[in-house]
C-alpha cells in the first residue's frame, strides 16, 4: 500500500494596522520625462525617415524660456486621435464655447505652446539637435481618426493621411458625382495667422488630377509649388499633371497651357494659362527637384531662394488672388517645411525673433502631422539660421543719448 503524503502550505496574511482618517496622507508620485528610444525605429508615416516614438508621458512643465510642455502627449502620439476645432472659439480669450473638444489636452498644447527664439538663441539652437528632436516629439500630431466624407478613401494617396475637417478645402458639388467636392487638401494660415494664405495638399493621383485643377481654378490660386519628383526609389510619388512645355491639355472643363519655361538653380518655373468658360487666369508653377528622398537637403540655400522668389510674387499679388498651393507626395512633410520656413522668414524679418515651435503647432491645427520627422524640424531651424545671416542688425532706439530698454 502506497501512502501519499500531501503537504499543504498555508500563508498567514498579516493584518495591517488601520490608520486614522486624520493621519492618512496621500502620496504624490512624480514620473521623470522619458527620452526618445533611438534604437527601435517605428515607421508611422509613408515616404519619410523612421520616426522614433518614445514611450511614457511628460508632465506639465513651465520652462524658464516660456516653453510649455503639455501632459500626456507622447502616449497619444501612437494613436490616431483627432483634434476637433470649434470654429466659434475665441483666439483672444483662449476659451471654448460649448463642449470642450475630444483630446482637449492636445488642443490646448497646439494653441498655446511656443518657444520664442532671439536671433542668437536660434544660432545656439542648431548646435543642440537632441534638444530640437525632443521638442519635436512633444508636439501633438493631430491626425484625424477617419474620413469625414463617405467613400473618399479612394482619393487619398495614403490611408493614414487625411484632411482635418474644420480646414478642409471643399470643391463645388457636381450632380453626377457626389464625391466631386472632396479633395485631400487643407487651408493653412500664414504670418500672424492670416487665413487661407496657403493650401497644403497631396500630390495628384491619376484619378484626382481633374480635382486638383478644379481647386486651382475655383480658389484662383496664383502659384503652385511642387516639392517632389514624380518617382523616387521606384515609388510613384505624384502623377504628372502638367502638359508638355509649350503645349496644352484639357482636364475636365479646364484647359491648361504652358506658355513659358524658366530654369533656375534647383527649380523650374512654368508660366501657365488656365481657360474655362471663356475666362482665362494665369498661374506660376514652381517645381523644386533638389530635395532628396527621405531626408532634408544638405544645404538650405537653394530652397531659401525658392521661398524668397515665391513669397515676393505672392505679396505682389495679394490680396486680389487666392492661396498659394503647396504639395509634395503626402502634403505634410516637405510641404510643411516649405510653409514653416516661409512664415519663419517673415517673422524673423519683422520681429527679429522666431517661434518655430508655435509655427508648427498652428500648422498642425490646420493639417495634422505637418512636419513628419525630427530631421525636418531640425532642418527648418538650420534654414532659418542661414536666412538670419542675411538680415541687418535691428536698430536700437535711444533715450537721452542712451540705448533704450
Amino acid at each position: 500500500m502506497t501512502t501519499v503524503l500531501v503537504y499543504c502550505c498555508c500563508c498567514k496574511k498579516k493584518k495591517e494596522p488601520e490608520n486614522d482618517k486624520g493621519s492618512q496622507k496621500l502620496q504624490q508620485i512624480y514620473f521623470p520625462s522619458v527620452k526618445p528610444d533611438m534604437k527601435d525605429p517605428k515607421m508611422i508615416q509613408p515616404g519619410g525617415s523612421p520616426l522614433y516614438t518614445p514611450p511614457g508621458s511628460i508632465t506639465p512643465v513651465q520652462t524658464p524660456t516660456g516653453r510649455i510642455k503639455a501632459k500626456g502627449l507622447l502616449e497619444r502620439r501612437g494613436s490616431n486621435a483627432s483634434l476637433t476645432i470649434d470654429l466659434n472659439a475665441s483666439p483672444e480669450s483662449g476659451r471654448w464655447d460649448g463642449t470642450p473638444p475630444k483630446e482637449s489636452t492636445g488642443v490646448e498644447y497646439l494653441m498655446t505652446a511656443g518657444h520664442r527664439l532671439s536671433r542668437q538663441d536660434l544660432k545656439n539652437a542648431v548646435r543642440n539637435n537632441r534638444a530640437l528632436h525632443q521638442e519635436f516629439w512633444e508636439i501633438f500630431t493631430n491626425h484625424p481618426e477617419k474620413v469625414s466624407v463617405a467613400g473618399s478613401g479612394m482619393k487619398n494617396r495614403y490611408r493614414s493621411i487625411i484632411p482635418n475637417e474644420h480646414s478642409r478645402v471643399i470643391l463645388p458639388d457636381s450632380e453626377w458625382d457626389p464625391l466631386s467636392s472632396y479633395i485631400n487638401a487643407n487651408y493653412i494660415r500664414g504670418y500672424e495667422c492670416e487665413p487661407h494664405t496657403y493650401i497644403a495638399t497631396q500630390g495628384p493621383m491619376s484619378h484626382t488630377i481633374v480635382d486638383f485643377w478644379r481647386m486651382i481654378w475655383y480658389e484662383k490660386s496664383p502659384i503652385i509649388v511642387m516639392i517632389t519628383k514624380l518617382k523616387e526609389n521606384n515609388n510613384i510619388k505624384c502623377e504628372n499633371y502638367l502638359p508638355e512645355d509649350n503645349s496644352s491639355c484639357t482636364f475636365g472643363d479646364i484647359e491648361v497651357k504652358v506658355e513659358k519655361v524658366k530654369v533656375k538653380q534647383g527649380y523650374t518655373v512654368r508660366y501657365l494659362s488656365l481657360k474655362c468658360d471663356g475666362e482665362i487666369i494665369h498661374v506660376l508653377h514652381y517645381w523644386y527637384t533638389a530635395w532628396p528622398d527621405h531626408k532634408p537637403p544638405q544645404s538650405a540655400k537653394m530652397l531659401l531662394e525658392l521661398v524668397k522668389d515665391v513669397e515676393n510674387k505672392r505679396l505682389k499679388l495679394q490680396p486680389s488672388k487666392g492661396p498659394v498651393v503647396v504639395h509634395c507626395s503626402a502634403g505634410i512633410g516637405r510641404t510643411g517645411c516649405f510653409i514653416a520656413i516661409t512664415v519663419g522668414m517673415r517673422q524673423l524679418k519683422e520681429e527679429h525673433s522666431v517661434d518655430i515651435l508655435g509655427i508648427v503647432c498652428h500648422m498642425r491645427i490646420d493639417r495634422g502631422g505637418t512636419i513628419q520627422t525630427h530631421e525636418q524640424y531640425e532642418f527648418i531651424h538650420q534654414a532659418l539660421c542661414e536666412y538670419e545671416k542675411e538680415l541687418a542688425e535691428p536698430e536700437q532706439t535711444t533715450v537721452n543719448g542712451f540705448p533704450g530698454d
